[in-house]
């Protein structure tokens, strides 16, 4: 029998742990200590590192819910391409197809509908209103791919029945209809069979402006809307069994076939592209608002960590007199942040799961199709990894310095007083820190350049705010004054002494406050125009498509209905046929966008600039020569539009008229102001040059009273049908219901960055109280009453929040001045008013989650609070 089977187990038991020591590698005994050391020095804090975890959490709730959401609907635009187009091809034009196209398209062996689209008023019989409208008119079977949702759902199966009409619903809501109700477009009277709930490939907030009303193509003639210089644009919409590979092969060879019908193309795999690029920014706007939600949590993370280390000096100098070496205390407590960064993590990703739900209702309106939930591992696997590794970088520098604590400091009390602050953190630290921010703004942005110019303002604002907070730790020192009341004194005093919170609170909050007031400065800044707009603007009626036989007969009803003309202006459709000698649909230059070479450019002319033109460069030619006498007109071009197709004076273009070619060449560039309510145009032609050529003419008008305005449409839309009247106080309103959801979808993303940036606040006022609770138990000993120690804690709390608010204030006021020049080419308008409401919130939700969280401290016995120190 061996010995160890004749021991007894009170022999054996202390063996088997120092044999075990011996049996495992250094490397893995000392990890097994750290991870013990770390459960057993966090469980007498659990609830405080949960705290720590939650500013983890909302970030990686927002990154896991918009990443989420961003996967999914990136796959539902690849899953549903055909179905955004409608069609595996569309050929659009200005003129209607014939037999002649339709032999052209033979090769390739598709089957076809006809589509037609343009804007017309449409008259409610039964209540005698009118607005202005998109008619779509459709073959039956339309679209190829997808459908249209309807309600009732039967409805659909109207679009094969002369006489019906499926209208908007939303614009059967607005005005109090019901199926079986009438609506008259132009001539022909149709009976409404139901709403359209959602048409493939269109955002609900495109339908605003001009609803759409879907009747039979083979009804189109009979309402009269067709008439010459009307703005109709003919679709073909093909369905082949050809492949994208073969499509894009036929449009290639067939280029000059397009260019001679004056036909555009655009397949499934094009159409996905457009979509692709236009959700860019959307993605962009939607990833910068978790970047920022989650660099507030991790901000938390640093500032609780760096706190947290701090009540922790004194075990650290003990473990520094047993022998525990200098590299080992860190690692305890990097343990524990990277316990808090996956509890953090992984519970955000939950909650991001959760609200990744309800984002799609919220962007709805923005969508052009309808996306449901559906499951992301990856997007939840980066958002817990990424979560992890930010809230590790950040909590790097505080946790470094504790190797620098000495064994001298377990002997000296007075010492842990001092402190370790970040000084002489070693670089490398930093660098990490830096870099990971700056690749984490690279990955939600999607672009480099982008990702380093954000990393780069962010380093600014908190360069500027960490700034800040050390001059106001230097100015309370020495601004104190004698003569101040005593809680004045002390509470200014906690300003700078050891153990404050300036800089955790003047940064974390002040971030959190900058990025949110930006948003709100920014918001105002795109919204100022229109609602000096609305204040201001004095035309309330918009009157086009008026044909030159019409013109007279327009302003005889004007008169009868009051309404004053304000403008006149001609307008003539053409196209850029060519710039500088180069044919526009042969150039491939990705610096200037397609849509200036193929946009169909309603221009006008005259013998002088109106008030709101003004030449910035070159010199205005009044008079032109007729088109066809040999010599270019000389043209005046909006100025960014010249920078847009890079050309400038002396460049010359040639227009397509109509098939006719219009040589011009450019004498002088323009600035246009685009926030007049009326008619702006790229492009000013001399008089004498387009006066014979088939044209429209636009009226700006004023009726003055909403009922003259009523009045004045119903008659138009009874005598001329194909006039289309905009009513500019409806568009503005309709303008006004667009921006309410933008600002809600901003406001739903700066949820993210306000709860983290209240959760940093949480966590770093809970621990100032903490860190107060010795200094207020002395007050408390030497006769300080409760009131008193309240308003000790009111005068630092707002003396923090107030100037976090108001560096935040005025940051974002630069922030969104360099947006309003650089990113909207606007003027800068900044809102006073509700930056003062924003940062007097702020300031007293400092105050008031400081008084919370000191409660308890000045509420406990003097004698309770030393023994439990003790």
């Amino acid at each position: 029998m061996t010995t160890e089977s004749t021991s007894t187990p009170s022999e054996r038991a202390p063996r088997e742990p120092r044999e075990r020591e011996l049996r495992e590698p250094r490397e893995l005994h000392e990890l097994r200590w750290i991870l013990i050391m770390a459960w057993r020095d966090a469980r007498a804090g659990r609830a405080r590192l949960a705290l720590f975890a939650t500013t983890v959490m909302v970030g990686v709730a927002a990154l896991v819910a918009i990443s989420g959401f961003s996967a999914t609907l990136e796959d539902a635009v690849v899953r549903e391409a055909k179905t955004l187009l409608g069609a595996d091809l569309v050929l659009s034009r200005q003129q209607p197809w014939d037999a002649e196209d339709q032999a052209w398209l033979q090769p390739l062996e598709a089957e076809t509908l006809r589509r037609v689209r343009l804007s017309s008023m449409a008259l409610f019989p039964r209540t005698g209103e009118s607005r202005l409208v998109e008619v779509v008119a459709v073959e039956p079977g339309y679209p190829f791919y997808g459908e249209l949702v309807t309600e009732p759902a039967a409805a659909v199966s109207s679009l094969a029945m002369p006489g019906d009409a499926l209208i908007d619903r939303t614009l059967m809501l607005q005005y109090d209809l019901v199926p079986g109700d009438e609506i008259r477009l132009g001539q022909a009277t149709f009976r409404i069979a139901g709403g359209l709930v959602r048409v493939p490939g269109e955002a609900p907030a495109a339908a605003l402006v001009a609803p759409p009303v879907f009747v039979p193509l083979s009804q189109l003639d009979a309402t009269g809307l067709l008439a010459f210089g009307s703005r109709a644009s003919f679709s073909l919409l093909l369905r082949t069994a050809r492949s994208q590979p073969e499509l894009d092969d036929w449009l290639e060879a067939n280029r000059e076939g397009l260019r001679a019908r004056s036909a555009r193309a655009e397949t499934a795999a094009r159409r996905q592209e457009r979509i692709g690029r236009m959700l860019d920014d959307l993605y962009r706007f939607l990833h910068l608002g978790a970047l920022a939600a989650l660099l507030l949590g991790a901000l938390g993370v640093a500032s609780a960590i760096h706190l947290h280390v701090q009540r922790k000096l004194s075990l650290v100098a003990v473990l520094r007199c047993l022998g525990v070496p200098p590299r080992v205390a860190p690692r305890i407590y990097l343990a524990q942040a990277t316990a808090i960064g996956v509890v953090g993590s992984l519970a955000g990703a939950a909650l991001g799961v959760a609200i990744q739900v309800a984002l799609p209702m919220a962007l709805e309106p923005f969508l052009p199709l309808q996306v449901g939930f559906s499951w992301q591992p990856l997007a939840i696997g980066q958002g817990v990894l990424t979560g992890c590794l930010v809230a590790v970088l950040f909590a790097l520098p505080p946790l470094l310095s504790l190797r620098r604590v000495p064994p001298l400091l377990a002997l000296r009390a007075t010492a842990l007083h001092e402190g370790l602050g970040g000084a002489g953190t070693p670089a490398l630290a930093h660098g990490l820190l830096a870099a990971g921010v700056v690749v984490a703004a690279m990955v939600q942005t999607r672009d480099a350049l982008t990702g380093l110019a954000i990393s780069a303002a962010l380093g600014v604002v908190l360069a500027a705010l960490w700034g800040l907070a050390r001059t106001m730790r230097a100015v309370a020192r020495r601004v104190i004054s004698a003569s101040w009341p005593y809680p004045w004194r002390q509470g200014v005093a906690n300003l700078y002494r050891p153990g404050n919170q300036t800089l955790v609170v003047l940064v974390g909050l002040g971030f959190g406050a900058f990025v949110l007031m930006t948003l709100y400065v920014s918001q105002a800044t795109l919204l100022g125009g229109v609602q000096t707009l609305s204040r201001e603007n004095r035309a309330d009626l918009l009157l086009f498509d008026v044909q030159s036989d019409q013109v007279e007969g327009v302003r005889e009803v004007l008169r009868e209905t009051q309404v004053e003309v304000d403008q006149q202006f001609p307008i003539v459709p053409m196209r850029l046929r060519s710039l500088r000698g180069v044919m526009a649909d042969t150039i491939d230059d990705p610096t200037i966008p397609r849509w200036a070479l193929r946009m169909e450019y309603r221009v006008t002319y005259g013998a002088s600039l109106r008030p709101i033109e003004e030449v910035v460069a070159g010199t205005w030619e009044p008079q032109g020569s007729p088109i066809g006498s040999g010599s270019p007109a000389p043209i005046s071009l909006e100025r960014e539009l010249a920078e847009t197709l890079q050309v400038g004076i002396g460049d010359e273009l040639v227009f397509d008229l109509q098939g006719v070619e219009v040589p011009t060449q450019i004498t002088s560039l323009r600035q246009v102001d685009w926030e007049e309510a009326q008619p702006n145009f790229f492009v000013l032609f001399p008089a004498g040059v387009l006066e014979d050529a088939p044209q429209q003419t636009v009226f700006v008008g004023w009726a003055g009273t909403p009922e003259r305005s009523a009045l004045a449409q119903r008659r138009l839309v009874e005598r001329f049908p194909n006039v289309s009247v905009v009513d500019l106080g409806t568009i503005l309103r309709t303008i006004e219901s667009v921006l309410d959801k933008v600002r809600f979808a901003v406001r739903f993303l700066a949820g993210f960055a306000l709860a983290a940036g209240l959760a940093v606040l949480v966590v770093s006022l809970s621990l100032s109280a903490l860190q107060r609770r010795r200094e207020s138990v002395l007050l408390r000993t030497l006769g300080a009453s409760r009131p008193q120690l309240r308003r000790i804690a009111l005068v630092e709390f707002a003396a923090l929040g107030g100037l976090a608010a108001a560096a935040a204030a005025v940051l974002a006021t630069g922030a969104g001045w360099a947006l309003a020049r650089w990113g909207f080419d606007t003027e800068l308008v900044v809102p006073w008013r509700g930056l003062a409401i924003v940062a007097a919130g702020l300031t007293a939700a400092t105050v008031v989650i400081g008084l919370l969280a000191s409660r308890r401290t000045v509420r406990r016995p003097p004698l309770e609070v030393l023994r439990a120190e003790g």
